[in-house]
């Protein structure tokens, strides 16, 4: 159990949990970015192949989808000795009709990164990030998880059921985290603390 406490205080303390939710909210903004980018650039491939096609001049840029792959698979010796020799053969097994655009490429990751969610890639994170901005409380919500993933119902050796009282996850909590003395918990913010998040999960 200490065990558990400890590797909370290091991993899901408040800083630690605040980096995670800036690296949940940059995601977000670099989704958005993306998105925004996806759609110009698609936009600009498309006029770049329409003057190529009706102005008599033309760049020498990659129009092919094998072509890009190639060209990005240079330095990889996984696609150069096992798929390169398969897949360029069917580039001229198939005309373009068959393949899709450099600008609908971009345009689908674009629209994939519109649409995308941000969720959490584990339980503790999902437990400690659930709130709008942070507070102790993120450590108690991630603290509580680590428990029920230690259970004897999860294969772990804490016995399924096991309860401290909330005067002692106050004490954990306030010698975990080192709160000083005006920013110490009580046994009263812990119970609070449990009825909210029954309520929670009830609605």
């Amino acid at each position: 159990m200490l065990g558990i406490v400890t590797n909370v205080a290091a991993f899901w303390n408040p800083e630690r949990v605040a980096d995670a939710r800036d690296a949940r909210n940059r995601l977000e903004e670099v989704n958005r970015e993306i998105a925004e980018l996806a759609a110009d650039l698609a936009g600009l491939l498309e006029e770049r192949s329409e003057i190529g096609n009706t102005s008599g001049f033309a760049s020498d840029t990659h129009y092919h989808i094998v072509d890009v792959i190639g060209a990005a698979s240079r330095e990889n010796g996984f696609y150069r000795f096992h798929l390169k020799d398969e897949l360029k053969p069917l580039s001229s097994r198939y005309d373009l009709k068959y393949w899709p655009s450099l600008a609908e490429i971009v345009r689908v990751i674009g629209q994939d990164a519109d649409i995308a969610g941000t969720n959490a890639t584990d339980p503790l994170t999902r437990a400690a990030t659930t709130g709008s901005r942070g507070s102790r409380a993120d450590f108690f919500k991630a603290l509580f998880e680590l428990i029920r993933e230690n259970d004897t119902a999860s294969h772990g050796h804490i016995p399924r059921g096991f309860r401290l009282s909330d005067s002692t996850l106050a004490s954990l909590a306030n010698c975990a985290l080192d709160l000083g003395p005006d920013d110490l918990v009580d046994a009263a913010y812990v119970k609070r603390l449990r009825q909210r998040l029954r309520d929670e999960r009830q609605n």
